[in-house]
C-alpha cells in the first residue's frame, strides 16, 4: 500500500541514525587510539634519545679518563677500557643520528655530534699513539691544551640540546593531542546529542504518522467502513479489527427523544379521537327563549 511507504522510510531512518552515529563514534575512538599510539611511540623515542645521550656522555668520559690514565702512568690496562669506550661512543653517536633522522633540525645536530665524536676519538688515539711511541711530553702537552676536553664538552652539550628538543617536541605533540581529543569529544558529544534529538523527533513523527494512518474511512451515504479493502458495517469492523462483539441498547439522550416523540404521538391520537360539536339537527344543547 502506497501510504505505508513514508512510514517505513521514517522508521528505517530512525533505526539507521543510531547505527550511523555508532560508526562515526567508532571512527573517532579509532582515530584517538591511533593518535595515542603515535604519542606513546614519541614518548618511547624521547626517552630512548635521553638514554642514548647520557650513554654517549659516559663513553666520552671513559675515553678521556682512559687516555689520560695511559699518558700519565703508561700502564696498558687503561687501553682496554679506552678501546671499548671508543667503539661504543662511535656506535652510540650513530644510533642517536638514527633516532632523530625524521626531524631536520635534530638530524643536523646529530650529524655534528658524529663529527665531534670522530674528532675526539682521533685526538685521544693520537695521544695514546704518541705515548706508545715514547713521545710522552707531546702527549701531555696535547692533554694540557684542553682541546680534547673542549671537544667532549661540545659533544655532550649538543647531545643535551638534542635531548631537550626531543622533550619539547613531545610536549608540543601532547598539547596538540589533548586539543584534538577535546575537539573530537565535542564533536562526538554534539553528534550524540543531535542524533538523540533527531531520533526523538523521528519517533514523534512516526507516532503522529501512525495516528494519521489509523483514521477510519466511512461511507457518507451508507455509513459503512472500509477495512482492508472491504466495506462493512461498524459492528463488523469492530469484530474484524479488534475482535469485539457488539450488543445494542439506547443512550439516555436517545431515550429522552423517543419518549418525547411517543408523547407527541399519543397526544395527537387523543385529539383526533374526540367527537366534534356543531349546530345541526339532533343538537341537544338547550337554547334560550327568543323574543317574538
Amino acid at each position: 500500500m502506497q501510504r505505508h511507504r513514508p512510514i517505513s522510510l521514517l522508521i528505517g531512518l530512525a533505526i539507521a541514525l543510531p547505527f550511523v552515529t555508532s560508526i562515526v563514534a567508532a571512527g573517532v575512538v579509532l582515530a584517538r587510539q591511533t593518535a595515542l599510539q603515535q604519542s606513546m611511540a614519541l614518548v618511547t623515542g624521547t626517552f630512548e634519545i635521553r638514554y642514548v645521550s647520557e650513554e654517549l656522555r659516559v663513553h666520552l668520559t671513559t675515553v678521556q679518563s682512559a687516555s689520560r690514565g695511559y699518558v700519565l702512568t703508561g700502564r696498558r690496562e687503561f687501553l682496554e677500557p679506552f678501546e671499548g669506550a671508543a667503539r661504543d661512543a662511535a656506535a652510540t653517536a650513530a644510533r642517536l643520528a638514527m633516532l632523530v633522522r625524521d626531524v631536520a633540525a635534530q638530524r643536523e645536530r646529530a650529524a655534528t655530534v658524529q663529527t665531534l665524536v670522530t674528532e675526539r676519538l682521533a685526538l685521544a688515539r693520537s695521544v695514546i699513539d704518541a705515548t706508545t711511541a715514547g713521545r710522552v711530553d707531546d702527549a701531555r702537552r696535547e692533554i694540557e691544551s684542553g682541546r680534547g676536553l673542549r671537544l667532549t664538552n661540545r659533544t655532550t652539550a649538543l647531545a643535551a640540546e638534542i635531548d631537550e628538543a626531543a622533550g619539547e617536541l613531545l610536549r608540543t605533540h601532547e598539547a596538540q593531542l589533548a586539543g584534538t581529543a577535546r575537539q573530537q569529544g565535542w564533536w562526538l558529544t554534539g553528534l550524540l546529542v543531535s542524533s538523540a534529538a533527531a531520533l526523538v523527533a523521528l519517533l514523534a513523527v512516526v507516532k503522529r504518522a501512525r495516528a494519521y494512518e489509523e483514521i477510519v474511512r466511512m461511507c457518507a451515504w451508507s455509513q459503512t467502513i472500509e477495512y482492508k479493502g472491504a466495506w462493512m458495517s461498524f459492528e463488523d469492523y469492530l469484530a474484524a479489527r479488534f475482535g469485539l462483539q457488539t450488543t445494542h441498547g439506547i443512550s439516555p439522550e436517545a431515550a429522552r427523544k423517543v419518549r418525547e416523540e411517543v408523547a407527541r404521538e399519543v397526544a395527537a391520537a387523543a385529539t383526533s379521537d374526540r367527537p366534534a360539536l356543531d349546530d345541526g339537527p339532533g343538537d341537544a344543547t338547550p337554547r334560550s327563549a327568543s323574543s317574538p
